[in-house]
């Protein structure tokens, strides 16, 4: 199938539309009137084949109206994106934060921004150990920037065609 999305959720979605999908398992939670989460966990190699996404778990968070949400409901917003980042990384002693995005661009610039408030930890580790609390995550991070902007195309499986350069 040839996608218009990079978004798990929406790939099943189109999938399902036309058959059963085996090798992937889907969950929506509703959070009120606001917030709905979507966590989409492709099992093997059927899943993977079928929407295009290695094996793992994607989670989206939808937010409805979220030009008129009162900031206690983005408080909470924020506690559940906190939540599900933590399950996510749950086991894991060093994680590689990805902030893709064109800084530029106010609808594409959540991912420079978020690397931007992180608390890097990788190097602290090593050199400044007595900075960080026992138990903390090493983080290290990098924003590289969308094809617009640097002419490198970040995506995964890049498949280059048969042209002459």
């Amino acid at each position: 199938m040839d996608f218009r999305t990079d978004l798990a959720d929406e790939r099943l979605s189109e999938c399902l539309k036309t058959e059963k999908v085996e090798g992937i398992s889907s969950e929506d939670v509703n959070l009120g009137d606001t917030l709905k989460v979507t966590r989409v966990k492709v099992l093997n190699e059927k899943g993977k084949q079928k929407i295009g996404k290695d094996i793992g778990t994607y989670i989206t968070l939808e937010i409805k109206n979220i030009e008129i949400i009162a900031e206690e409901e983005l408080e909470k917003i924020s506690q559940v994106l906190a939540e599900q980042l933590k399950d996510l990384i749950k086991g894991y002693k060093s994680i590689l934060v990805v902030g893709l995005g064109n800084i530029d661009t106010t609808a594409d610039s959540i991912g420079p921004k978020v690397i931007k408030d992180l608390s890097i930890t990788r190097h602290l580790k090593k050199y400044a150990p007595e900075l960080i609390n026992e138990g903390t995550n090493e983080i290290s991070a990098i924003a590289p920037g969308v094809l617009g902007t640097t002419g490198i195309e970040t995506r995964r499986n890049y498949k280059r065609d048969n042209r002459k350069n």
